[in-house]
């Protein structure tokens, strides 16, 4: 393999190594101060994960439609790919607080409920670590060489995750300090996982 060396250190406190939510087992640690060593992986080591995608809501614009579709369609030739759509719950504006925790909470249960007890959790929220495309595609490569048979990514409604989905996740990831809608952060979420698994075959798509 290379040694790739582009990890990011994590500064956050919300993502973790060793043992993952509710006692699975180990999980790769992408939480130290030691930049990650790149996996490139051979044919005899390449396996066929599966990919879970849950997000809240449905997808309303037709050029992210076209966006996602085209990438789930590259995807396919690295992974078996699910996205899991999620009721997203009304809200209005002028909510209180309260009532916009009540729909946090109300989006919790849907997530978790359809979530895989197995494999590991990226859950996708701005407080938490930010990854280097080279970084994920470390972290993605890692998971396939332990075996890990599913790898699961959540994304929330325009208000954000509970605490819960949060606390249930083995990474929380941070796409950067700007705010996107929630819609397109699926889009750029299927691009990043493409890219990272070009970056574990060697193809040229990443410059």
């Amino acid at each position: 393999g290379i040694d790739r060396r582009a990890g990011t250190p994590c500064g956050s406190g919300r993502c973790r190594g060793g043992a993952g939510a509710a006692g699975r087992a180990a999980k790769p640690d992408v939480c130290s101060n030691r930049a990650f060593v790149g996996v490139v992986l051979d044919e005899t080591q390449y396996v066929l994960v599966q990919l879970r995608v849950l997000a809240v809501g449905k997808i309303k614009e037709a050029y992210l439609r076209e966006g996602i579709e085209e990438y789930l369609k590259r995807l396919r030739t690295y992974a078996r790919v699910e996205v899991v759509p999620v009721r997203e719950e009304p809200y209005r504006n002028n909510f209180s607080a309260t009532q916009k925790e009540q729909v946090i909470e109300r989006e919790a249960d849907s997530l978790l409920k359809a979530s895989s007890a197995a494999g590991y959790t990226i859950a996708l929220d701005s407080r938490g670590q930010m990854l280097s495309s080279e970084a994920l595609a470390d972290l993605l490569a890692e998971l396939q060489v332990r075996g890990t048979s599913v790898v699961q990514f959540v994304i929330g409604g325009s208000l954000g995750l509970s605490p819960r989905v949060r606390q249930a996740a083995d990474l929380i990831w941070s796409l950067g300090p700007a705010t996107f809608p929630h819609a397109l952060v699926r889009l750029l979420l299927l691009e990043q996982i493409y890219r990272a698994f070009t970056i574990i075959k060697g193809e040229p798509y990443h410059k």
